[in-house]
């Protein structure tokens, strides 16, 4: 069994380096720009500090500049001596050369907390920990090299986001569960859900008038070359690649409990297996849609501070009005929808599976 997910892993790499190449973007001339790490050396000012260059032909150089001048800077934003940075040098003309700070250097520190994720996964769920990471990588390569080309391309956002769901549903869920019969009912049963869920979301999308522009980062997106993405398919798509997770979570545990309800009573009816299991995917349902929800609030907590302060000046109903938070709301709905749809799903087609196999 730990060949075949590596057999397959290796097939879904070598089929997405195939999709990456015919995705590739054409990128226009843009001005030379290069990044550097640097580290503070010395904090000459108050709007002014000393860094030396860590990397590259410039490496060891010292510069002075400023930094946030004229800016009323928090304590977590200023710099403090020895902290790494992250230096942008602009070519201004042909002889002149300008250097800025855009951000701290996290990546160091980003990778030590990944890694006592890592550690965490592999020793709690051992092999199938390590195949369920792999799967996540192998999600965010189909995003980051399939999705994101292709939108930006001028496909259907609604269309990639599909393809690129039932790419991730058929190479992950393997990963993480193996191959067998269990996780055979888990993504057929998915993959209905998926396509319930996207149907819903046009219908809710539809019946909300929403646009896809309720967000900054959308109505950013609609200047410049990326003004012909298909918004209201960008929003269904988010909303597939959202729901799409929680559909795996549920679909497995819920054909899990079935399979082992059934190796309890192996006389046990199909009506009353069916029941049992309604009554474990009720409670399921009931904690992860509550889990969705708190996710799409923590992820736009900010929204619900301005939701709150402009409640203070406009009527309630204008604010929930609006397309910005209207889209949230569908976001939630439309992925809740699907998860309390997987239960039934996967229910009835593993019973039916269980107790056809019986009498035959």
């Amino acid at each position: 069994m730990p060949m075949l997910k590596v057999f397959s892993l290796v097939f879904i790499l070598i089929s997405l380096g195939f999709f990456c190449n015919r995705s590739a973007l054409s990128q226009e001339q843009l001005p030379e720009e290069k990044y550097f790490k640097a580290q503070i050396v010395a904090i000459l000012e108050t709007d002014k500090v000393q860094v030396k260059i860590l990397e590259g032909e410039e490496k060891d150089n010292l510069i002075e500049l400023e930094y946030g001048p004229g800016l009323n800077l928090k304590n977590s934003q200023k710099l403090k001596k020895d902290e790494t940075v992250v230096l942008l040098q602009q070519q201004v003309g042909e002889n002149k050369t300008q250097y800025f700070i855009i951000d701290k250097y996290r990546l160091g520190n980003l990778a030590f907390i990944f890694f006592i994720f890592f550690f965490g996964v592999i020793l709690v769920a051992g092999l199938q920990g390590l195949t369920s990471i792999l799967g996540m990588l192998v999600s965010l390569l189909v995003i980051l090299k399939f999705i994101v080309p292709q939108i930006l391309q001028g496909h259907n956002p609604f269309l990639i986001s599909l393809i690129g769901s039932l790419f991730i549903l058929a190479s992950t869920i393997y990963l993480a569960h193996g191959l067998n019969i269990k996780t055979h009912l888990a993504a057929l049963s998915t993959l209905i859900t998926l396509i319930l869920t996207a149907i819903l979301s046009v219908v809710f999308t539809q019946m909300a008038l929403l646009t896809g522009l309720g967000s900054e980062e959308a109505y950013s997106l609609t200047l410049g070359s990326t003004a012909q993405i298909n918004f209201k398919g960008l929003l269904l798509g988010g909303i597939l690649i959202g729901a799409l997770g929680s559909l795996d979570d549920v679909t497995t545990s819920q054909a899990a409990a079935l399979f082992e309800l059934n190796s309890l009573d192996a006389k046990i009816s199909l009506e009353e297996l069916i029941k049992r299991g309604m009554r474990i995917g009720k409670e399921h349902v009931a904690g992860m849609v509550n889990t969705l929800i708190l996710a799409y609030a923590g992820a736009s907590l900010a929204l619900f501070l301005l939701f709150y302060l402009g409640a203070q000046s406009k009527p309630f109903w204008m604010i929930l009005n609006s397309e910005v938070i209207a889209e949230e709301i569908i976001r939630a709905l439309a992925g809740s929808t699907g998860l309390v749809l997987a239960v039934p799903i996967t229910t009835f087609l593993a019973a039916y599976y269980l107790k056809k196999k019986k009498r035959h």
